[in-house]
Order: C-alpha cells, then structure tokens, then sequence
C-alpha cells in the first residue's frame, strides 16, 4: 500500500469515528427503551476511544487530522445525512426501537435500520 492510500484510510477512518459519536449522541437522545440506550452508551464510550486511537496515528503520521479530503467528505455526508434523519424522526415523535428489515447502511461497523410498520423505526447496529 503507497502511503498516499494509508493516509487517506486514516483520514476517513477519523471521519468515521467522528461521525460515529455524532450518530450514537443522537440515538441515545432519541432512544426510548433504557437497555437499547445503555447499549448506545457502551457504544459511545467505544467510537469516543477509537477516535483518540485514529487521532495518535493521523500524529505518528505527521498528518494533520484537521485536512479535507474527498473521501473525507463522502464520509462526512453519509453520518450527517443519518444524523438528519433521526432529527426528523425525533421532531416527529418517532422513537428509536429495534428494528428489523436494513434499509441503509453506515460504514464497516455500524448500521441504519429502519422499517415501517404504521410508524418509522429505527435501529442502530454495531457487526
């Protein structure tokens, strides 16, 4: 692997921890059954430690974590756009319970769930 390539996993590995807290942030504040939040909360705690982690290499690497890049972006859109979507089920008193049939995906480790059954539910997933 060129360095050029390892930098730019780096660079969207930090993007995919950092959209990570933002999803997990928002499903604990929507989040309505006290087990699936404790969960989320593990989870947090995790994604928060794998950021510091992504952090210390873009350091080791000289790399400054603050640089855009395209992949980045890309990244970045896809945890907002999740993000944006459990603010509009929030608004809408929709509750985050667990969920059955994937609709979107969210990088390696983590899913968007969501189904419809009378109402928009959603599900976040760690594999």
């Amino acid at each position: 692997m060129k360095n050029e390539q390892l930098h730019q996993l780096l660079y969207e590995a930090l993007e995919t921890e950092m959209g990570g807290v933002q999803v997990y942030k928002m499903a604990i504040q929507c989040a309505v059954n006290q087990d699936l939040k404790e969960e989320w909360e593990k989870y947090l705690e995790q994604t928060h430690n794998h950021e510091q982690v992504v952090r210390e290499l873009l350091g080791k690497f000289s790399l400054d974590p603050q640089a855009e890049t395209p992949g980045r972006k890309v990244v970045r859109h896809i945890g907002e756009s999740l993000v944006g979507a459990m603010e509009m089920a929030l608004k809408r008193w929709l509750a985050i319970t667990r969920a059955h049939i994937p609709i979107i995906g969210w990088t390696k480790n983590l899913a968007f769930l969501m189904t419809w059954n009378g109402e928009v539910n959603f599900q976040l997933m760690r594999w």
